[in-house]
């Protein structure tokens, strides 16, 4: 099932020689992240949650259920927060990500687009919404 907003437990700890702070999510299998400070964690923190949440979407792959927080033990130096993501707008951030792909031109074309300024990405991009009978960006 599809969910729009998701909100996990995230556990915070300082690191014990700098000003830096190491974050991680019990139930999200390799979702790390850190920061200069609290705030900047937690905000890294929906980045990072919100995008592997997204890829175990993508992948089709098992999403665990957010941990009950008595299950969860920390160390002294640890806290515990719960990071809320909007998955819906990160879903519509990722739709239009640009992507690199391969094109292969003949070489005399290309040095004519190059020469003329024009820019080739804007031209396929174009070409493509025109033969897919696209009128505007599709959900």
């Amino acid at each position: 099932m599809t969910k729009n907003f998701i909100c996990y437990p995230m556990v915070i700890e300082k690191h014990s020689e700098k000003e830096l702070y190491n974050a991680y999510f019990p139930d999200i299998e390799g979702c790390y992240t850190g920061g200069k400070s609290i705030q900047d964690t937690i905000e890294k923190g929906k980045e990072a949650l919100g995008l592997h949440y997204l890829e175990l979407e993508t992948d089709e792959r098992e999403i665990k259920e957010p941990s009950d927080p008595k299950e969860i033990k920390l160390k002294d130096n640890q806290k515990l927060i719960y990071i809320d993501v909007n998955m819906k707008w990160f879903r519509e951030k990722d739709k239009y990500k640009s992507i690199t792909k391969a094109v292969t031109l003949p070489k005399y074309l290309n040095q004519k687009a190059i020469e003329s300024g024009v820019n080739v990405s804007a031209v396929l991009q174009k070409a493509l919404m025109e033969t897919l009978d696209i009128k505007e960006e599709e959900d």
